[in-house]
C-alpha cells in the first residue's frame, strides 16, 4: 500500500510490518471452502468413454453423447488449417504433419477410432445449435506458430460462432495454453470466460491479459493451495483436468473449485451423487458469486476529472486545511501569470490519527504498535472536523467563491467525495483481540462488530450524519457527490461494501474505491458495488519499479473500466531535508506515461499528493521546484479531459 508520509516512516513501516505479514501468509494457505452453488463436469473430448460416444475422442458420436448424458460442458480441441478450415483434433500435427501447414483435404482419408473423418468445428456447431440445452462448449483453441496464424484462428472461431448463433457466454467459454490466443479471444468476445491451462504464467499476467479463469492440470491445486486462493480473490472460474480417479475427484470437490473435467463423467457424476457435492447441469451457469445492487435512485454523476485526496483530520499533522491551504488546491497562477482552475474534485479522507494512536483502516502503526480500531468518538471528531468553521469543505467553498470572482464561474460545482471509515471487527485488528463491543452506541445499543449488522449500522449513520451536516452547510460551490471506502482491499468485507452500496445508492450516491496495484480483487470492483475506481500504480514509492510499471497500470485502467491515481509526496523537491536524491523525476514519470498511454487524455485522475506534496513545490524557492509545479498544475488543469467536461456535463452547474 502506500500510505506512508515520509521515507524514514517508509522504512520502519516495512522493518515492524515483518512480522504481521508472516502471519498473513499463513492465513493465506488455508483452503478455499467446498463450493455450494455446485461444479458443472465436463466431458473431456466429448463423452467418449462409451459406447453412444464410440470411445472416440474428439468425434461427432462423443459429442452427442455428453448431450445426451446432460452433462454441464463437453471440451473439444480446435486446430485450423492452412486453407482456414477450424477441424476438430487434439494433435497439432498428425502423420508429421502440422495442421496449420497443411490443407484440410491432406486429411480427408484419416479416420478416428470409431470410423469418423475428422469433424469440423461446422459439423459440431451445426449438431450443438439445433438441440435444447446443449452442454457449455468448453473450446480448447490450440496452438498456432505464428501470430498471423494466431489472430485468424481466432477470427474465425468468432465468425463461426456467431455464423450459428453459439456466440454467447452462456453456450461457450474458451482454454488455452498461449496467452497471447487467451488475450485474443478476451478481446473478440468480451464477457466470456476465458481460462488459462497452464501454471506458468502468474496471476498479474493473466490479469495483464484479459485471462478470467484457470483451468489447471489438478496435482497444481494440491502442490500450491494458492493458486486456488488468487484465483477466487480475482473472481476467476477454477477448472481442473484431467481428473479420472474416484479419490481425486472427491479431494478436488472439497477445495472450490466450479468445474472438473475429465475422461469419465460417468464416475464423476456418482461421485457427487454419494458425496452429496450439487452436480451442474447443463445451462445453469455458474456465476462468480458478486454483490447483487439495488438500483434505488438515479445516482449523482461525478463530473469532476481530477480529485485530489485530502487526508484531513486524525491528529495535529493532518489539521490545517484552512482556506489558505485549500486555496492551493483550488487555483494556480501559471507561468504566464494567468489564474487557472486546478483540482475540481477533492476526496476528503483519513487512515489513523497519530495523536490518539488510532486507526480508521486497519493496521497502521508507529513505532509502539500497531493502532487500535477508531470508535464512534474518533469517527464523530472526524465528521467534526470535515465540517468545522473555517476549515475543510467550510473552507473550500470559501475558497471557490473568492476565485469565481477573480476568474468567473467554472462551469459546475466542485465535487466532493467523503470516505467511510472501515468497521474494524477487532479493537485489536492484528490479534484479534480487545473485543467486538468497542466502537458505541447506536440506538440505545452496544455496537457488536462481530456482527455484519452492527458494522453495516456504524456505516450507515456516519453516512447520514455527513449528509445531514452537508444539509445544514446550504453551500453554493461544493457538493456531496458520494463516497469512498477507504480500505483498499476487500477481501475480508463479507457482505459489508455490498450492503454500504446498496444505501448509498437509495440516497443517490455513488460508491468509490482505490485498490492498491496487487490488491486481492482490484479487477472485480464493479461486482463489488463500487461505481468508480482509480488504480493505483504504486510507482512513486519504490524506485526500484521500471516504467513498465506505469505502462501496464494505464493499459490496466482501460481494460477494466478504471480510472487512474498519480502519486506523490513531498520528497518531490529538489533539495530534500533528508540529504536523500529527490524523487522530483517519478512525478515527471508519470505525467509522460499517462500522456503516453491515454490516462491524461481519457480517463478521471485522482491525486496522492500526502499532505505537502503540491504545498513544497509551489512554496519552494528553487527554480528546478518551480518549474515541475508548474508543469504539473498545467498537467492537471489544461489536459484534454478536463476541457471536455464543460461540454458533455449538463449535470450539477452553477449559475452565473
Amino acid at each position: 500500500m502506500r500510505r506512508m508520509k515520509t521515507f524514514a516512516g517508509m522504512l520502519l513501516a516495512v522493518a515492524l510490518l515483518l512480522i504481521p505479514f508472516d502471519g498473513m501468509a499463513r492465513e493465506a494457505k488455508k483452503n478455499v471452502p467446498a463450493n455450494p452453488a455446485g461444479i458443472g463436469i465436463v466431458a473431456h473430448r466429448g463423452y467418449w468413454n462409451c459406447d453412444d460416444g464410440g470411445h472416440a475422442r474428439n468425434s461427432l458420436a462423443a459429442f452427442k453423447a455428453a448431450h445426451k448424458a446432460g452433462f454441464w460442458g463437453t471440451e473439444f480441441d480446435v486446430n485450423m488449417t492452412s486453407d482456414g478450415v477450424l477441424m476438430v483434433f487434439h494433435d497439432e500435427a498428425i502423420g508429421g504433419k502440422r495442421i496449420d501447414h497443411s490443407q484440410f483435404s491432406d486429411f480427408a482419408d484419416y479416420r478416428l477410432e470409431n470410423g469418423e473423418a475428422i469433424p469440423t468445428l461446422d459439423d459440431f456447431l451445426e449438431y450443438a445449435s439445433a438441440q435444447k440445452d446443449f452442454p457449455m462448449l468448453v473450446y480448447e483453441l490450440k496452438g498456432h506458430i505464428t501470430d498471423e496464424l494466431q489472430d485468424r484462428a481466432v477470427a474465425l472461431t468468432i465468425e463461426k460462432l456467431k455464423k450459428y448463433g453459439m456466440f454467447s457466454p452462456d453456450k461457450v467459454m474458451f482454454i488455452s495454453f498461449h496467452i497471447r490466443q487467451c488475450r485474443l479471444l478476451a478481446e473478440a468476445a468480451p464477457g466470456f470466460t476465458v481460462q488459462y491451462l497452464n501454471t506458468n504464467v502468474g496471476f498479474e499476467d493473466l490479469l495483464d491479459n484479459m485471462v478470467n479463469g484457470i483451468d489447471l492440470y489438478y496435482p497444481a491445486f494440491f502442490d500450491n493451495p494458492d493458486w486456488m486462493r488468487r484465483a477466487k480473490n480475482h473472481g476467476f472460474s477454477v477448472n481442473a483436468w484431467t481428473v479420472n480417479e474416484e479419490a481425486t475427484m472427491r479431494k478436488l470437490s472439497t477445495l472450490g473449485i466450479d468445474m472438473l473435467t475429465t475422461d469419465f463423467p460417468d464416475v464423476a457424476r456418482r461421485v457427487f451423487a454419494e458425496d452429496k457435492v450439487v452436480e451442474l447441469l447443463p445451462g445453469e451457469i455458474k456465476s462468480p458469486e458478486v454483490c447483487r445492487h439495488g438500483k434505488g435512485k438515479k445516482l449523482k454523476k461525478l463530473v469532476a476529472g481530477d480529485y485530489v485526496l485530502v487526508y484531513a483530520g486524525g491528529g495535529h499533522e493532518s489539521r490545517f486545511y484552512d482556506e489558505d491551504w485549500m486555496q492551493g488546491l483550488v487555483s494556480y497562477v501559471d507561468r504566464d501569470g494567468k489564474e487557472h482552475w486546478l483540482f475540481d474534485g477533492f476526496l476528503f479522507l483519513q487512515i489513523m490519527d497519530r495523536d490518539d494512536r488510532v486507526a480508521f483502516d486497519p493496521g497502521h502503526r508507529d513505532a509502539k504498535g500497531i493502532f487500535p480500531s477508531a470508535t464512534q468518538a474518533d469517527w464523530l471528531k472526524l465528521i467534526d472536523y470535515y465540517f468545522e468553521k473555517g476549515s475543510c469543505l467550510d473552507a473550500l467553498e470559501s475558497a471557490v467563491e473568492k476565485t469565481k470572482q477573480r476568474i468567473g464561474d467554472p462551469g459546475y460545482k466542485r465535487q466532493v467525495i467523503i470516505s467511510i471509515p472501515n468497521p474494524i471487527i477487532y479493537r485489536q485488528p492484528r490479534e484479534n483481540t480487545g473485543g467486538t463491543t468497542y466502537w458505541g452506541v447506536l440506538d440505545g445499543k452496544v455496537s457488536d462488530f462481530s456482527k455484519g449488522e452492527d458494522r453495516f449500522h456504524a456505516c450507515k449513520w456516519y453516512i447520514d450524519e455527513v449528509l445531514r451536516r452537508a444539509k445544514a452547510a446550504k453551500y453554493k460551490n461544493v457538493e456531496i457527490a458520494g463516497f469512498y471506502y477507504v480500505t483498499e482491499e476487500t477481501t475480508d468485507a463479507g457482505n459489508l461494501i455490498s450492503n454500504i452500496s446498496d444505501y448509498v445508492h437509495s440516497l443517490g450516491y455513488p460508491l468509490t474505491w482505490i485498490p492498491y496495484y496487487t490488491a486481492p480483487g482490484w479487477n472485480l470492483w464493479k461486482d463489488k458495488g463500487f461505481d468508480f475506481a482509480w488504480y493505483q500504480p504504486n510507482y512513486f514509492f519504490n524506485p526500484s519499479l521500471p516504467e513498465e510499471r506505469l505502462e501496464k497500470a494505464c493499459q490496466r485502467a482501460i481494460n477494466y473500466g478504471l480510472a487512474m491515481e498519480l502519486e506523490f509526496d513531498e520528497r518531490v523537491v529538489a533539495e530534500r531535508k533528508d540529504g536523500q536524491p529527490s524523487m522530483g523525476y517519478r512525478l515527471r514519470g508519470y505525467m509522460d506515461a499517462y500522456k503516453k498511454y491515454g490516462s491524461w487524455e481519457k480517463l478521471p485522475i485522482a491525486y496522492y499528493i500526502a499532505h505537502r506534496g503540491v504545498n513544497v513545490l509551489k512554496e519552494s524557492g528553487n527554480a528546478e521546484d518551480r518549474e515541475l509545479y508548474y508543469d504539473f498544475c498545467d498537467f492537471v488543469a489544461k489536459r484534454p479531459f478536463r476541457l471536455n467536461l464543460l461540454k458533455k456535463s449538463k449535470l450539477s452547474t452553477i449559475k452565473p
